[in-house]
């Protein structure tokens, strides 16, 4: 009897103890059903809070992507200002061309432009040409390599910081530095009284060596009471944390913009340990409703509701070109086919 007893206490306090637990589990159930249908509606909340580009900021884009479409083009098209819509727009605003330097292929174009209806000086590099097996192999040299010389002298950081980049890009700007800060400094004494701003540019490749002189230079633009700006389109990764740290200490977010354009993949690479820097301007696709138009401000390095959130089977190399703002960054919209090098 006492046998029987026992196991039917046993039996029952094992149903009790299964019972517990199902219900635990059933309590966990409904939790985390609460929490996966609330996702959306807290991922959509949070998309509506992105804030739209405003009139005035389109206004300042603008010129910039003309700049960055006409320095694709080459020196001939660009000094004659003979190059299609954009070359024609840089002509009617009265630029004038004060440097410029590199081949189109081994070495990028480089120009120091004076832009009076804009009061700017703009330093401005040429994209990736893609026609060019050697100038391709500049973007492939993707490993970090660590700024030194007058590069390296010219940027304001800590003692204990490894300051990497882009070891093709690195390379293309130290070509050119010293030649383009003695032309940067002589412009900005001889027309002390006409300008206001010195600006980067650049799309593709040339984002990248706009945003490394940027940091080099600005001491140099700072100390003369001008504002700096960096505006870049389609921009790769260019260097690792410290340098990402050291870019947004030295240029206020308000006075940068790294333009992206949907699903470009470019702004995807190189990866880890890439960073971007903030200050991202996101183009959304036409079925991205709940984007602002015609662009938004993207929050931190890398927001997950802007480029960032197209995974590799979704990105577009189509999307590299544009449009940003009506203008398209390509080789392909140059019309003077004399002027730089085939297609």
């Amino acid at each position: 009897m006492f046998s029987l007893v026992y196991t039917v206490s046993s039996l029952l306090g094992m149903l009790f103890a299964i019972h517990a637990i199902c219900m635990r589990l059933l309590l966990l159930a409904l939790v985390l059903c609460t929490w996966v249908a609330a996702v959306p509606t807290a991922l959509l909340t949070r998309q509506q809070q992105l804030e739209a580009v405003t009139e005035d900021e389109v206004s300042l884009y603008v010129p910039s992507a003309v700049v960055a479409g006409a320095v694709s083009c080459g020196s001939r098209a660009v000094n004659a200002f003979d190059c299609g819509p954009a070359c024609d727009k840089l002509n009617d605003a009265g630029t004038e061309v004060l440097y410029y330097d590199g081949d189109g292929e081994r070495d990028p174009w480089i120009y120091l432009l004076h832009i009076p209806s804009d009061e700017a000086l703009v330093i401005a590099h040429s994209p990736t040409n893609f026609s060019s097996f050697v100038s391709v192999l500049i973007d492939a040299d993707f490993w970090l390599s660590t700024v030194d010389g007058p590069l390296a002298e010219d940027m304001d950081f800590e003692d204990g910081k490894n300051i990497a980049v882009h070891s093709g890009f690195l390379r293309s700007v130290n070509k050119t530095y010293e030649e383009l800060k003695k032309r940067l400094i002589a412009a900005m004494d001889d027309l002390e009284d006409e300008i206001s701003v010195v600006r980067f540019e650049g799309h593709s490749m040339g984002a990248a060596s706009a945003a490394i002189e940027a940091v080099a230079l600005s001491s140099l633009v700072k100390e003369r009471g001008l504002d700096l700006r960096l505006t870049t389109f389609g921009s790769p990764r260019v260097g690792n944390e410290d340098f990402v740290d050291l870019l947004e200490a030295t240029i206020p977010l308000e006075n940068r913009a790294r333009i992206t354009n949907q699903n470009d993949k470019v702004p995807h690479l190189p990866g880890f340990p890439y960073k971007h820097y903030n200050g991202e301007v996101y183009i959304p696709k036409e079925d991205e409703k709940e984007i602002p138009t015609p662009a938004a401000h993207c929050d931190g390095r890398e927001d997950d509701r802007c480029a960032s959130k197209f995974n590799f089977f979704q990105r577009s190399k189509e999307a590299h070109e544009g449009p940003y703002f009506d203008q398209t960054l390509s080789r392909s919209v140059c019309t003077n086919a004399d002027a730089y090098p085939p297609k």
